[in-house]
């Protein structure tokens, strides 16, 4: 079968991007072509190359945007991110260095930026997010997924905190309840849409499939309904996380496009990364099934979702990399050496908190970022401290509360010249009384019941554990009387009784140390009557005064015997 381009589906890219010529932009053509051969006979470039060509710096937006079209276009970009880092920091560390000296010497070479540098990378990452968001909320695949995802929320009792982003860290039942109904209002708007794309789809997949050409109206049509459907999946506001696992729902769906044998990419010019792309249509029966988007609509949607990821990923790199020595900072100032953790820990737990930091700052308020990344820094930081510190692990809100009521009694002993009452510590701490009796039984420590003892007067082999009593063993004076009056009743019986009365007092009174398995009337060889007639007899011998005198010590251990 001939290959034939499917002109309506080209269309529909021409009516999706805005143009239908080349996506690389003519005013950095020549640089991309020479860049492209650099790379070819390299092997790879580096932000330093990119930024000579374009004579400018490499914080230079201009910089980004062309990493963006190298990388879209398969060439290796070193030093556009972090990564770069741990190789320079690896070989320090073969070579014998302190890996956090290297650190620190790293992110000290890291120049720091101004108010203004703050904010134009905040409305890079602003910007770069936004047309991630753009692009694949244009894809059907990606809405699809969404709306079934938000509806788990509803079906399978999922967080409605992991589809969209709480307002704040501790988010109530009211938040809750509110982005729910925002969720099931969106997507009722949601469905409509896509059933209304889809049908309209269906109708254009019809006449391709019968030979008849789709006029310019009906592609507005379906251009219009796509954007649609973009409106509604951006008015759900998804969390970042669920649209990054969109685009890999976007990634799969072009791969199996890739690997159906249904495609074939054909590249209108001298490099991979000029001119258009062309999508050529092969033999249809080979299609996937279940992908609503075609492939020229997923290769401009996945060019642009990649080229905006990137930036977005280079901007937010700039931007924690320059606040790097204020992480050290604040690790320096929160560190203990008692706490058990390490230095370099701290660190990392405050490079989380930097991260969270960039995702959640709004250059528009007005303030500069290293003012509000130190509170999520110091947040990050006491986190850990609070859950990584201790063996046995206290919820961080006990922790917290304990730490009210500390201070609460503190200021009250200073103010009452006496202890406070749990009433009075309660009130001032705004707690209730029973999170006050609870926060008594906290733990403010741990202690090995291995370690030694200090005290010169125990032996050096003595050990906290070898101080402290089990409850479980038995009282050692108990234990003693127990097998005095074992031994002197044995004793009396051995004396006073038969062979025949010792052996029925033993098994009645449970004495009997031995197991044995057949009744003691079979064991003896005598009827049930003359084996009450032997307890009779021994029971008559023991009430003897002189066997008395010689259990009289042992009377209150001895059991009462039957009448």
């Amino acid at each position: 079968m001939g290959r034939r381009r499917d002109v309506s589906a080209d269309l529909d890219v021409r009516f999706l991007s805005g143009e239908a010529s080349s996506v690389a932009d003519s005013g950095t053509t020549g640089v991309l072509t020479e860049l492209t051969a650099a790379a070819e006979r390299d092997g790879y470039l580096t932000l330093d190359d990119v930024a000579q060509a374009l004579g400018t710096d490499v914080r230079d937006e201009a910089v980004v945007h062309m990493v963006s079209e190298l990388v879209v276009a398969g060439v290796e970009v070193a030093g556009d991110d972090l990564s770069a880092d741990v190789g320079r920091i690896a070989p320090a560390a073969a070579r014998g260095l302190d890996p956090t000296r290297a650190y620190y010497r790293e992110i000290g070479r890291r120049s720091l930026l101004d108010k203004e540098g703050e904010v134009r990378l905040a409305r890079r990452i602003s910007r770069a997010d936004a047309q991630v968001v753009r692009a694949l909320s244009r894809s059907i695949v990606a809405a699809s997924w969404i709306r079934d995802l938000v509806r788990t929320v509803f079906t399978s009792e999922r967080s409605v905190w992991r589809v969209v982003d709480p307002p704040g860290l501790e988010p109530t039942a009211d938040d809750a309840a509110e982005a729910r109904e925002r969720l099931r209002v969106g997507i009722v708007v949601l469905e409509a849409q896509l059933r209304g794309f889809d049908r309209l789809s269906a109708r254009l997949a019809r006449r391709r499939a019968g030979r008849r050409s789709v006029s310019g109206p009906e592609l507005r049509l379906l251009h219009r309904a796509r954007v649609r459907v973009s409106r509604a999946v951006r008015a759900l506001r998804p969390a970042r996380a669920v649209w990054s696992r969109a685009g890999d729902q976007v990634e799969l769906a072009w791969h199996r496009w890739m690997t159906s044998r249904a495609v074939h990419l054909r590249f209108d010019g001298p490099g991979r990364s000029l001119g258009r792309v062309l999508v050529e249509r092969r033999d249809p029966r080979l299609a996937p099934k279940g992908i609503p988007d075609p492939p020229e609509v997923l290769l401009v949607l996945r060019r642009r979702h990649q080229a905006a990821a990137r930036a977005g990923r280079v901007a937010r790199a700039a931007l924690m990399e320059a606040n790097l020595r204020l992480v050290v900072k604040l690790a320096h100032r929160w560190h203990r050496p008692a706490s058990g953790l390490m230095l370099s820990d701290l660190v990392q737990e405050g490079n989380i908190g930097l991260m969270r930091a960039v995702e959640k700052f709004d250059a528009t308020k007005g303030f500069k970022f290293s003012t509000y990344a130190t509170w999520w820094i110091r947040q990050a930081i006491t986190r850990a401290l609070m859950e990584q510190s201790r063996t046995v692990r206290v919820p961080g809100h006990l922790q917290e509360a304990a730490q009210r009521v500390r201070n609460a009694e503190l200021e009250l002993g200073r103010q009452l010249d006496r202890p406070p009452s749990a009433a009075e510590v309660s009130t001032y701490a705004s707690l209730s009384e029973d999170m006050v009796e609870r926060i008594v039984h906290v733990p403010q420590g741990e202690q090995s019941l291995d370690e030694p003892l200090r005290n010169n007067s125990f032996e050096d082999s003595d050990t906290v554990g070898t101080r402290i009593e089990d409850p479980a063993s038995p009282d050692p004076q108990a234990s003693t009387e127990a097998l005095e009056l074992r031994a002197a009743v044995d004793t009396v019986l051995e004396a006073a009784l038969t062979s025949r009365e010792r052996r029925v007092v033993l098994r009645r009174f449970g004495l009997d140390r031995r197991q044995v398995s057949k009744p003691l009337e079979k064991e003896l060889g005598v009827s049930r009557d003359d084996l009450r007639r032997l307890e009779s007899s021994a029971m008559e011998k023991l009430r003897h005064p002189a066997v008395l005198r010689r259990l009289a010590p042992y009377r209150e251990l001895l059991p009462v015997p039957r009448a």
